[in-house]
């Protein structure tokens, strides 16, 4: 049975990021689980020697993401987040699949074995509400249209989001994880796939007004809805958001930082930085970070490559 990870390596500043998840993996993905890197076909060439030279340190494939001439298809227009949701949609007919966030890292060994049942997506409440121009009581009336449009109801359950305020809402859930099953057709088909025409249907015909940059979460509930249980609300310790909490958790399998800032200030830095070392060697390390020099904000890790 096919387990993979799968994670975008798209222009510099993702392929800079890309080390630290990927050596992660290399030390933390467990036996049976294999990971690849997607990587655009218009960006193949464009990735650095070093980036493939890491990638193949840590036994971490690449598949191309096919690209239409134009950019952006199937899009309306440009929509970089979509490319989670086409290498989704790329992956086998049958087996299990972790998308994760290029801005994450793991810093312990993983365990999925919680997340096996195939009619569930495993995926974690988001930490805010979902962007829509409009006081947060109404939002429940355009996720009951959202919900409508693909053809399915608004589900009673509510859930609590992560941020200070936790807030209750409809279940909405951050894409930086999303672990998830592809099922024969009879048994609920292609999750990836489901998940690609529901979002691009979305995108390009729903009259009820939504934040294109949440097309994904938006669209994540609705399918798993339509074509499976439902979304499991996994534990926090697997999308643990430093972006505003610099102290480590204790037990955090994976945190997101959004941004090498947020890592760079993170008490548990050092952890990253060494097992970074241990899997591709201080030498190639140092390399890497002087090619990306401002896409790994060079200046805030000098202790660590003198």
């Amino acid at each position: 049975m096919i387990r993979k990870v799968f994670f975008l390596v798209d222009g510099r500043k993702i392929e800079a990021q890309s080390i630290y998840l990927a050596t992660s993996l290399a030390r933390f993905l467990p036996d049976g689980w294999t990971a690849t890197a997607i990587v655009r076909s218009d960006y193949r060439g464009q990735v650095d020697p070093l980036t493939l030279e890491i990638l193949k340190t840590c036994n971490i494939s690449i598949t191309e993401l096919a690209c239409q001439p134009d950019g952006h298809l199937p899009w309306s227009q440009p929509y970089p987040i979509g490319n989670k949701i086409l290498a989704a949609a790329q992956m086998p007919a049958s087996g299990s699949f972790l998308f994760l966030d290029t801005d994450m890292v793991a810093l312990q060994p993983l365990d999925f074995s919680a997340m096996v049942d195939p009619k569930k997506i495993y995926a974690n409440v988001s930490d805010y509400v979902c962007k829509i121009d409009a006081p947060v009581p109404e939002h429940v009336e355009y996720w009951r249209r959202y919900y409508a449009y693909l053809g399915a109801e608004l589900p009673e359950e509510r859930v609590r989001l992560r941020a200070a305020r936790k807030r209750i809402y409809v279940p909405y859930y951050n894409a930086g994880f999303v672990l998830f099953h592809n099922l024969p057709a009879a048994k609920g088909g292609h999750f990836g796939k489901a998940w690609l025409e529901a979002a691009t249907r979305f995108e390009a015909g729903c009259d009820t007004p939504f934040p294109r940059e949440n097309i994904d979460q938006i669209t994540l509930p609705i399918t798993a809805r339509k074509c499976r249980d439902g979304v499991v609300n996994i534990d926090d310790s697997f999308n643990y958001n430093i972006m505003r909490r610099n102290q480590a958790l204790g037990g955090e399998n994976i945190v997101h930082y959004h941004d090498v800032g947020h890592l760079y200030r993170y008490s548990r830095l050092e952890e990253v930085i060494a097992n970074t070392v241990e899997i591709v060697g201080r030498e190639m390390f140092v390399k890497f970070a002087r090619a990306f020099p401002r896409e790994i904000r060079i200046r805030k890790i000098k202790r660590f490559i003198k």
